[in-house]
């Protein structure tokens, strides 16, 4: 009887652990891929110049790049539904280069089965760098530079990094969940223009 029991315990835990190993492949291919070096191709020219179509965000050192997708509403299921196509600028949050706070955020780690191809698209953010450089353009495809200032981890609740902004300042805001594979928290990065 203990050795059937036994056996039972150790093929349940093999079971959760590859479920969990399955659940965050994407995640963890994109962290090993990191660790390697082994970055997604950038929009660095040969002459050391960006380019970048209208509406994205690029981070060269952590050799991120997605489009910035509008909302269709303000609702949870529109956000999800923005998600997937890249990252989302929370509405009524300042425009790039505009005085005030634009406030972006993306997937850290999504579901497998989930659509889209920008789920982990945020999930090397927790690895950013003060002084780090973050490239933005706007509709229009004008380019505006952003230099990391802080980063920080904040309950789900705590909107303030919302609106948070001194008078005059022009800051980008970058949101993901935290740590992997949860809500629990929000991993905030906090930028200036430069």
């Amino acid at each position: 009887m203990k050795k059937y029991l036994l056996r039972y315990i150790l093929s349940a835990t093999a079971l959760c652990v590859g479920a969990v190993f399955l659940s965050n492949a994407p995640y963890l291919h994109t962290q090993f891929r990191y660790a390697l070096h082994d970055l997604p191709e950038s929009s660095l020219t040969e002459s050391g110049t960006v380019s970048l179509p209208a509406n994205t965000i690029f981070i060269p050192s952590l050799g991120i790049q997605s489009p910035i997708v509008p909302p269709e509403a303000e609702t949870e299921p529109a956000f999800q539904e923005a998600l997937k196509n890249g990252v989302v600028r929370y509405p009524g949050t300042a425009a790039a280069g505009e005085q005030g706070n634009m406030y972006i955020f993306g997937h850290s780690s999504d579901y497998v089965w989930s659509k889209g191809k920008y789920k982990t698209v945020f999930a090397l953010l927790p690895n950013i760098t003060k002084g780090a450089v973050i490239f933005i353009t706007n509709e229009n495809g004008r380019m505006f530079v952003y230099v990391v200032k802080e980063t920080f981890v904040v309950r789900p609740d705590e909107r303030w990094v919302l609106t948070a902004y001194g008078e005059g300042e022009r800051l980008l805001t970058l949101q993901t969940s935290y740590p992997l594979g949860t809500a629990l928290k929000r991993f905030i990065v906090r930028a200036e223009l430069r």
